[in-house]
């Protein structure tokens, strides 16, 4: 069952890998507002069905702290973090978003611990450590961002905020995912994120979309029905059985896949120093197995 939980969080980091590329493809043609907006939409309708099946099997009578529970994260999640992770792709790096927000477990094990009371154990820490040395090594070998480019460091000042609120997201909603149900959280949390956006999108009469077309409308397809739907199906239902601080681990992972799919999809620049930065962090994701494990007999 564990060995499961594994396998769904590292197919989830696979599609989430795709987020930055693809958004950077559609990025000129469809504002971040719009390609956030639409993509948790798509999502949430997608697991709608599932999620109206699954109260018909355990019919729930929903209060307003219930309704709360499911819309703030909502907000949190899309209003907020992937929001910020759009902007930041908009105006900087599609690799460099990638490797940035992939910090996010850094601080779901901080918030795993003031707010959920989950222990970390010493592995556990100085993997959390050799990841932010790694990601610290991806950072500054980008001469954009020594050379103080403003596009560029204002994309990783948004990554850094992405994770930071994607991180207290994977915490607080740990707990409600196993109230509600996976389908039912994540499908009414994602369509009110979106319905919020769309609002204020609405009030502020700001655009999004500049231009229609095949690509982008199926890039937004793609988005929603696999990296939001599916992926994140995936990653609740492979945090039941481990804690979250480990399955967000899977995230250090995403930094090598999301620069290799940079280079080759967008022909983005990847320098040596930058690979070993990967390395480290890949090597930090693996430390907590080091431990010596308590004998069965």
């Amino acid at each position: 069952m564990i060995q499961k939980s594994y396998l769904y969080c590292f197919v989830t980091i696979l599609f989430f890998s795709t987020l930055e590329v693809v958004g950077k493809i559609i990025g000129s043609t469809i504002s971040p507002i719009g390609v956030t907006a639409f993509r948790f939409l798509v999502g949430g309708l997608v697991l709608l069905p599932f999620a109206i099946g699954a109260l018909r099997k355990r019919p729930q009578v929903f209060k307003a702290i219930d309704v709360l529970k499911i819309v703030i994260p909502g907000i949190l999640n899309v209003a907020i973090a992937m929001l910020l992770l759009q902007f930041s792709i908009f105006y900087g790096k599609a690799s460099l978003s990638a490797i940035i927000v992939s910090g996010n477990p850094i601080f779901v094990a901080l918030f795993g611990w003031l707010i959920l009371r989950e222990r970390l154990n010493r592995f556990q820490v100085i993997g959390a450590f050799l990841g932010i040395v790694g990601l610290s090594f991806v950072i500054l070998a980008e001469p954009s961002v020594l050379q103080g480019s403003r596009n560029i460091l204002l994309g990783a000042a948004l990554a850094t905020a992405a994770a930071v609120t994607f991180g207290l997201y994977t915490v607080i909603s740990k707990k409600y995912v196993f109230q509600y149900g996976i389908f039912v959280f994540n499908s009414f949390s994602f369509i009110s994120g979106a319905v919020i956006l769309l609002i204020i999108a609405a009030i502020f009469r700001l655009p999004l979309v500049s231009k229609l077309s095949l690509i982008n409308v199926s890039a937004v397809l793609y988005l929603g029905i696999f990296v939001t739907g599916f992926a994140y199906y995936l990653f609740f239902e492979g945090l039941k059985n481990i804690p979250t601080a480990l399955g967000s681990m899977f995230f250090y992972l995403k930094p090598f896949i999301a620069s290799f799919l940079a280079v080759l999809f967008l022909h983005e620049h990847i320098f040596p120093l930058q690979i070993v930065g990967v390395l480290i962090v890949i090597f930090g994701m693996n430390f907590n197995r080091f431990r010596k494990k308590p004998d069965s007999t």
